[in-house]
Formats: structure tokens, sequence, C-alpha cells
């Protein structure tokens, strides 16, 4: 990803991050994993249990989870932008929060909120649907922000390769992929 000094930002992501993860829309976070017997012991947030997977199952169906922060390099936007239109509506199922073992004023419960893949791509298309309307009708998207493709190359760790115009702008050039 190419900031906006043009310079590249690679997320690191943490042994800890790496453990949580999305299946079947549930989030879980990786207790212990033997690969000799492919097995993998994870606890359910929403179901508050331990469940039991196919490694091999687990590594081909699950969703990277993504913290708050790392959502809004994806998307070039603030972390307050991202919670003011999240609290407005504007995922039709909220990310889960991570309980972190406190309450608030309020008596809810506070933690790190956690974004599958799916949830990261329906707040891209919020905002691609919430840019500046052309008198011919059509919606320009917010400045500086990444087309889909890029958005899913960031999440996926995948390259993107970027071409310099002759007037100095970074442009995406994509490459096909062999199928075969």
């Amino acid at each position: 990803m190419v900031d906006k000094e043009n310079k590249v930002v690679d997320l690191k992501r943490t042994p800890t991050q790496k453990k949580f993860f999305f299946v079947d829309g549930k989030l879980y976070r990786e207790l212990a994993k033997n690969k000799g017997t492919d097995l993998l012991s994870a606890w359910c947030f929403e179901d508050e249990n331990i469940v039991h997977f196919s490694y091999t199952d687990v590594k081909k169906r699950a969703q990277k989870a993504f913290d708050t922060k790392e959502v809004c390099v994806f998307l070039n936007r603030t972390r307050q932008h991202l919670v003011t239109h999240l609290n407005a509506g504007a995922l039709r199922k909220m990310p889960p929060v991570v309980p972190s073992g406190g309450t608030t004023v309020y008596n809810e419960k506070f933690g790190r909120r956690k974004w599958s893949e799916d949830h990261v791509l329906e707040m891209h298309d919020f905002y691609l649907n919430r840019g500046q309307v052309l008198a011919d009708g059509t919606i320009r998207a917010p400045l500086n922000f990444p087309n889909r493709r890029e958005v899913i190359a960031m999440m996926r760790h995948s390259q993107v390769f970027y071409a310099q115009t002759p007037d100095g702008k970074f442009v995406p050039v994509w490459q096909s992929q062999d199928w075969t």
C-alpha cells in the first residue's frame, strides 16, 4: 500500500492478532493446533464454548479477523469516521467485540472490535455509495479512496503493483492470474 507521501506501508500483524479468525460468520480465537493430527481447538465468542475443527478445513474456509486500526488503514479513513458510520447503521451486522475484561458506565462490556473480510468489504461499499453525486447521476468515490481490488490485496497481503504516470501520480497496475 502507498500512503499520501508515496511511501510503501506494510501492516505488521502480531501473533495474537493472527489467532483470531471467522468461520461461517462466527468469531473464533485459536487455542491450540496440531498439524500432525489435523486438529485445531478454538474458542467461539458467540457460543461461548470450545470448538474443535479440522486444521485443513479452517485453512480453506476461515477469514482473517482485523482490528479497527487495520480497517482504518485499508479504507484510508480515520477511526472516528469509521465508528460514527458504524454506529449510524452502515453495516447490516455489527462486527463482534472481543471483551477485554472491563465494563463501561452503562454496564456494557468493552473491548476490541474484530472485522471479517466481509465486514470490511461491506463498509467499502458503504463509502463508495456515499461519494459525491455528479450532474449525470453517477457517484464519485471519496478522495484518496482505494478500489475494491486494492482493499482485498491489503487484507490478504497480496502484492499490488503501481506505475507512476508522467504527472507523478501512482496508479495500480493489475496482472491477470493464471487459473490453470
